[in-house]
Order: structure tokens, then sequence, then C-alpha cells
């Protein structure tokens, strides 16, 4: 009985890893942008996980409605990768912005591993688009993940140091903005479950990213 209790519960883990690491769990949200109307002129997309597709007024407070957020929930960079034509590609912008590698620290990948996608998403990017701009925007500090500091500081560095070597590609910090006079994330930029932001949270990414988008 007990050997049969272990292996349903190795079977549900295993399932649920299968779940959680199935890209097409977000064809709900691929499908919404698919029909998304394409503006005219110089677009700019902005794309990532929850902390992008939450930021539902960044075309007010970017004062630019030619952006096009095409955030979705729980992604990590390798379901952007996946979905990047219908996320990024079949809009043509001029400029992205990218939001990704969250959730894949979170979920127990390598900074390492994370670059090595989000290189690959750029690099489709300026094959696909050239003369694009793109942005990638570093992983923001979160007291719910705080146990993953150094990782994502780690990732962060890698970012940083990927951007600078690149033409047409360049990083925004969001993380020493976001943290306290103790160097922790500062309390009241987040809702309850101490993960994603609130107002003032995304006050802070205002200053930081839509600058860049001007």
């Amino acid at each position: 009985m007990r050997h049969k209790i272990i292996l349903m519960l190795l079977g549900l883990m295993f399932s649920q890893l299968i779940t959680a690491q199935n890209p097409l769990r977000f064809q709900g949200s691929i499908d919404v942008f698919k029909k998304m109307e394409v503006p005219s002129g110089d677009v700019t997309v902005i794309t990532g996980s929850s902390s992008v597709r939450f930021w539902t007024n960044v075309a007010v407070d970017c004062a630019d409605e030619r952006i096009v957020n095409t955030g979705f929930g729980g992604s990590e960079a390798s379901d952007l990768l996946y979905h990047l034509d219908a996320a990024v590609l079949r809009f043509r912008p001029k400029k992205v912005f990218i939001y990704e590698g969250d959730n894949d620290i979170n979920s127990g990948k390598t900074p390492e591993s994370t670059l090595k996608t989000m290189s690959q998403i750029v690099g489709k990017i300026l094959t696909s688009l050239p003369g694009v701009e793109i942005f990638i925007i570093g992983a923001k500090p979160s007291p719910s993940r705080w146990q993953h500091q150094l990782a994502y500081l780690e990732l962060n560095r890698l970012l940083k140091s990927y951007c600078a070597a690149m033409e047409q590609v360049d990083y925004i910090d969001v993380w020493f903005p976001m943290l306290n006079q103790k160097g922790k994330p500062k309390p009241e930029i987040f809702v309850a479950d101490s993960l994603h932001m609130n107002p003032k949270g995304y006050a802070i990414w205002t200053e930081a990213v839509c600058p860049s988008m001007q």
C-alpha cells in the first residue's frame, strides 16, 4: 500500500511538472495576441511574465498609444521563445521590451541556462527584424522570492554583460530602485502575495522603463 501511495505521488508530481513546462498552456493568451490589431506607425512591444501582463496601463504611463502589451503570466523565457511569432514578431515593432527570468529562477533554472534562452530570443528577433531595438528588463526583487536573491543578482549580472556586448540590445535595471535603505524589497510596492506589484511598484517601473520607449 505504501509503495502504491508513493507511486501515485510521483505520478502526480511528474504530471504537474510536464504541465508546468508545456508552452501550450498559454494558448488562450496566444490566441488573443493573434487577434490583436497592429497599431500603425512605430510600434513598441513589451512582453514577458505577469509583471508585464499586469502593467495594464503601460501605454498611458509611458504616454504612447502604440505600445502593445503581450505579457502572459507564469511564462518563462522558453515559453516566450516558443510563442515569439505571436507575442512579438507579428507586430513588426521598432522596439521590444522583454521581462523574463523571474519565473525561470524560481522554478529551479540556473542563471546561465536562462541567459542562453534569452540570447536565443534576442537572436531570433534581430534576425527577423533588422534595425529593431531590444531592451531586457532585469529581474525584480520580491519578498516572496527573496530566498533566490543571489541567483537573481547573478542573472542580472549576466544579462547586463550580455547586453553591453551586443549592438541594438540594452539592459534596464529595476532591481535596485525597488530596494529600501536596508537592501530589501520595499514591502509597500507589492500586493498581498508579495510578488506582484501595486501602482507604487509600477511607478518605479515607469521611471525605469518609459524613458527608453520615447
